[in-house]
């Protein structure tokens, strides 16, 4: 893993990818990423959640972990269609709206 250090309002490419920390306030970090549309960008608590979630919903309907492995190696299919189908409207990544503070 590659660790950089930014400070507010400094910026990195990955690719074509521009990412900037926006803020920082306490313990947490703001960024902002500048995408192409075609690409999906997703939080790993989010995934991991659906994840597991997916797991135990296959486990309940197949009742074996074999079919509970093949399951969740084809599970994020579904999700990249689902966040594609929501994602024709808007023009560029910046246009989502921004996360409300905890």
């Amino acid at each position: 893993m590659l660790v950089l250090t930014r400070k507010e309002g400094e910026s990195l490419y990955i690719d074509n990818i521009l990412v900037t920390v926006v803020g920082i306030e306490n313990d947490k970090v703001r960024i902002g990423i500048d995408a192409p549309r075609s690409m999906h960008i997703f939080r790993k608590e989010l995934l991991t959640e659906t994840s597991a979630e997916n797991r135990n919903a296959a486990g309940s309907f197949f009742g074996d972990k074999t079919a509970i492995d093949a399951v969740s190696s084809a599970q994020m299919q579904p999700i990249l269609s689902a966040i594609k189908k929501q994602d024709k409207g808007r023009t560029k990544a910046t246009d989502a709206a921004p996360d409300k503070a905890d």
